[in-house]
């Protein structure tokens, strides 16, 4: 479950706050011209933290963090492992500009209810890579255990590409990652996992047999699930690689928890997302066999659908669930994570010459 922290500073500190690039300004103007910018910010954020946080541990040479809470007995993050980690990034002044919670974008204007405001996963090893970890949270990552969480101070110097650098926008603030300027980081670790593949087999086989009622045998292959829940009606046809024109369908695509991610079913949209939300409605037309090399590029579906030859049939509805390997794979998107299992409701409208 994830949980909203709030930022530590009130209102009256906010407004008595001098900006950090003014106190690197009054610092500039008494150092010598040899001394660094890197110098100034570093003794900046030091004068910052002895005057509004000065219960803040100093981490290594230039960061400091405070332990909001700590959870020794917890599984420890470690560099083979992969981590479910919460964080909200924000300037020296209490400003969001990037968050997994989605409580600080909504007071930023900037909240979307098509967006899910979970936890970001990632490997604990990559660092500056497109996982988004700054060398700066990655040292702290690595003293942390499974439920921790942290305030931390970092300058710009160990904060590059930091966590939501390279985030979908749907998690961005109304205000900007400042440059060179330190910013505030809060950092959870929701969970550690050994082995995200196994990690979410186990959790697509049990959604099939707990929800579905399924046995763990009943696979097109490991790690997918399908399940007709309403048969067509006469003598209508399976779909196959050889069906005429497209095969046009409705969809709901589901995180395991439930959260509405995509559909094209309005009463399901306006349920999920409420009714000023923009959504298609339009069916959408796949083929199978989507390894065909002269296949349109806009008729490849994800590779589960390439599953269904056979399996069902013109108007006809099914249901399934399944790994990464075959959704939108173990990198995931700008919205989904990596090794992320789907559920889908799909319909297969009627056959139709095209």
């Amino acid at each position: 479950m994830v949980v909203f922290l709030v930022p530590y500073m009130s209102k009256p500190v906010i407004r008595t706050l001098v900006v950090i690039s003014a106190i690197v300004v009054l610092f500039a103007c008494s150092q010598k011209s040899e001394e660094s910018y890197a110098d100034i910010e570093q003794r900046s954020l030091e004068s910052w933290i002895n005057l509004y946080v000065p219960q803040a541990e100093r981490f290594g040479d230039k960061m400091f963090i405070e332990r909001l809470k700590t959870n020794p007995s917890g599984k420890p993050v470690e560099a083979d492992k992969w981590v479910m980690v919460s964080y909200q990034g924000m300037t020296m002044e209490g400003h969001t500009f990037v968050s997994r919670y989605g409580e600080p974008l909504k007071i930023e204007g900037s909240y979307s209810r098509r967006a899910y405001y979970g936890p970001a996963y990632m490997p604990v090893y990559e660092v500056n890579s497109g996982f988004s970890m700054s060398n700066g949270q990655h040292e702290i990552l690595m003293t942390m255990h499974e439920g921790d969480s942290v305030r931390a101070y970092i300058p710009s110097s160990l904060n590059s590409n930091s966590m939501g650098s390279s985030s979908d926008d749907v998690y961005l603030g109304q205000f900007s990652k400042p440059a060179n300027s330190p910013t505030i980081w809060i950092i959870k670790v929701e969970e550690v996992i050994d082995d995200p593949h196994e990690h979410e087999l186990k959790e697509v086989e049990n959604y099939a047999t707990l929800q579905w009622g399924m046995e763990l045998t009943d696979t097109l292959s490991k790690g997918f699930y399908f399940q007709v829940t309403r048969e067509a009606p006469g003598d209508e046809e399976y779909i196959s690689k050889d069906s005429k024109g497209t095969i046009r369908s409705y969809y709901a695509v589901r995180l395991i928890n439930g959260f509405l991610l995509d559909t094209n079913i309005d009463s399901i949209a306006v349920r999920g997302w409420g009714p000023y939300e923009p959504h298609n409605t339009l069916p959408y037309h796949f083929k199978i066999m989507m390894d065909d090399p002269e296949m349109e590029s806009d008729l490849v579906a994800i590779p589960a659908f390439d599953s269904l030859g056979g399996r069902i049939r013109y108007n006809e509805w099914a249901r399934m669930v399944f790994i990464s390997e075959f959704g939108y794979g173990v990198t995931g998107t700008s919205t989904i994570n990596p090794y992320t299992p789907l559920v889908f409701d799909l319909y297969i409208l009627p056959e139709k010459d095209e």
